[in-house]
């Protein structure tokens, strides 16, 4: 009989596998192993840093797909399994895992949207009560920003084409158009550069909105519709290449940040198959620390009007090589702060309490700012002073009782009023 199990991500947890859902695992890590897509990594970070951002990672399984899932052999048929910051459904032979958030899946859902350059928060009147639910806000998500890019016109741009035409384009293969006169073809084999929409940004979201329009796990047949529209309206532009997952953004293609990003989750893993064939299976995962920093930050900064929010490095003086890189800088280094997406308790960490006063040090800053989240009414916010340092660590009341946008407006007032303190009062100063 098949059966689903429900885990946490980043808790390690026993499960029991057979040996082809165990070596099923292994083959979904090995994968996602290494993966660009699925661990954006700046330039001015490392993947370890990235994967340490979040909770304590468990000890990695490398065969099994250092940073996505550790699966570690205990006895017999029990296994230790861990899938580290990320949410989903991984799907085995007769056993589903269903990979929860650390923050209720409500909260999660709708500060996902904010991590989007243009928030899409008021489109899912729908409540998201489930993962299946949630791989279709994110699908939805998709379609919006393709179609948001469409109407405001796709980068062409060019690419190296080889064809046998009547009269002379580009450079003449010499071989090749005399292997043509030899046998009476009067053609020249040539090599020119075509300027059009066929590049791999547009074809990462035709295979997308294609991917959508046909996958029969999304039951909103609007959505579907809505996918297959785009997918005609991007005719000219070729199939998915494995390479083009790789491809990277620069300031000409900036603008496609969000539909790009949101079409490799949907590609990121749906099946053995996702480049050659039309089956795509029920594995849908999506990292979490940068989804939920990038929330924060987007949520701050277009609620604070008075105040500049941004995300910036700075290198030290003294060693170009070492830089620092809070996730919060507010008034361009007046306040910093760090997203830190876990569970907190009514205790202070002190690895995170260290690297906010580092942050804080390097900027030169009047105050530092800890954003996490509480999952219980009696973990509450906490200030100290770290010598003439002023500290508070302002949590995200991600309760079942409390509604996402509530908690939202609670927590947006409760920084805005230490940010005000702080920043106000160090310009007065």
């Amino acid at each position: 009989m098949p059966r689903t199990l429900q885990l946490q991500e980043t808790r390690r947890e026993v499960v029991n596998l057979t040996q082809e859902q165990y070596l099923s695992l292994r083959k979904v890590g090995q994968e996602l192993r290494g993966q660009a897509s699925f661990w954006p990594v700046s330039d001015e970070e490392t993947l370890k840093d990235r994967i340490q951002d979040g909770d304590e990672p468990a000890e990695l399984d490398e065969t099994s797909g250092a940073g996505v899932i550790s699966v570690e052999h205990v006895r017999a048929d029990s296994y230790y399994l861990t899938v580290l910051n990320a949410v989903g459904v991984i799907a085995l032979p007769d056993l589903t895992l269903h990979i929860l958030p650390k923050i209720p899946l409500n909260h999660f859902s709708y500060l996902a949207g904010w991590s989007l350059s243009n928030p899409r928060i008021g489109n899912d009147k729908v409540s998201v009560d489930s993962l299946d639910m949630f791989r279709e806000v994110v699908a939805n998500w998709c379609v919006g920003s393709v179609e948001d890019l469409f109407r405001s016109g796709l980068l062409a741009d060019y690419r190296e084409t080889r064809e046998q035409l009547p009269i002379v384009r580009g450079r003449i293969n010499v071989r090749g158009t005399t292997n043509h006169f030899l046998r009476g073809q009067l053609v020249a084999d040539c090599t020119f550069d075509e300027f059009d929409l066929d590049h791999p940004l547009n074809r990462v979201l035709r295979a997308a909105v294609r991917s959508i329009a046909g996958s029969k796990l999304y039951v909103n047949t609007e959505l579907r519709r809505r996918a297959a529209r785009m997918d005609r309206a991007l005719e000219g532009i070729g199939p998915l290449r494995t390479s083009d997952r790789y491809s990277q953004l620069d300031r000409r293609t900036a603008r496609y940040r969000d539909a790009f990003d949101l079409s490799l989750r949907v590609l990121t893993y749906v099946g053995t198959n996702v480049l050659s064939g039309n089956q795509h299976g029920r594995t849908f995962l999506v990292p979490t620390p940068d989804l939920m920093e990038k929330a924060i930050r987007n949520l701050l900064k277009l609620s604070l009007s008075n105040i500049h929010v941004d995300k910036k490095g700075k290198n030290m003086v003294g060693d170009r090589h070492f830089s620092i890189n809070p996730d919060l800088v507010f008034n361009h280094g007046r306040v910093v702060g760090d997203v830190k997406y876990k569970v907190a308790s009514n205790d202070w960490a002190r690895s995170d309490v260290s690297q906010a006063a580092l942050f804080a040090t390097g900027y030169s800053a009047h105050a530092a700012l800890i954003c996490s989240f509480a999952t219980q009414t009696d973990v509450i916010d906490m200030s100290m002073l770290l010598g003439k340092l002023p500290l508070a660590r302002i949590l995200w009341n991600a309760t079942d009782d409390v509604e996402p946008s509530d908690a939202g407006a609670n927590f947006i007032a409760r920084v805005a009023a230490f940010l005000e303190s702080h920043v106000i009062a160090s310009v007065a100063a």
